[in-house]
């Protein structure tokens, strides 16, 4: 099982957001799943929840307003997992390597 980290920290934060336990969210996944398309959406949807729980929803109560520190955050947790994911997915689609011992045949 591998993991992806998604911080509000790690982005600085937003100094409107208030304070919240949900400010760091850890996805697990296993890196078969990401080597069809399938997988690969079922892990970009995850994260997609998880940025919206760390950085909450950006539309105002009661408004088709969107908050823009709510979309700043969003916009960084994403820009912050991207090379995360696309990381993941490499690993997943690279060949196995198998090990040989040469002893000198």
């Amino acid at each position: 099982m591998y993991r992806l980290l998604i911080a509000s920290a790690l982005l600085g934060g937003v100094a409107t957001m208030p304070a919240r336990a949900d400010d760091r969210v850890t996805i697990s996944y296993d890196r078969a799943s990401l080597v069809t398309a399938d997988g690969r959406q079922a892990l970009e949807r995850r994260v997609a929840r998880a940025v919206i729980r760390v950085c909450g929803d950006a539309r105002v109560t009661g408004s088709l307003v969107t908050n823009p520190a709510v979309r700043k955050c969003r916009a960084e947790a994403e820009a912050a997992v991207r090379p995360q994911i696309e990381r993941a997915v490499a690993q997943a689609l690279r060949p196995a390597e198998v090990a040989s011992i040469d002893k000198g045949r």
